[in-house]
């Protein structure tokens, strides 16, 4: 199941990379959409697996 969700996210972290520089980028925290940038959400999304994994 860990494999899987980590599988999960680095899917969506590839996809992230390769969009454009400049793109628009939303990510949902807690009801909310808010605007990031790639680099952002890709952080976001790293320490999303290092919570599951601890």
């Amino acid at each position: 199941m860990k494999k899987k969700l980590n599988n999960e996210f680095q899917e969506v972290i590839d996809f992230l990379k390769s969009l454009p520089e400049g793109r628009r980028v939303y990510i949902e925290m807690s009801g909310i959409w808010i605007e990031v940038t790639k680099e952002e959400a890709i952080n976001y999304l790293k320490s999303k697996i290092n919570e599951k994994e601890a």
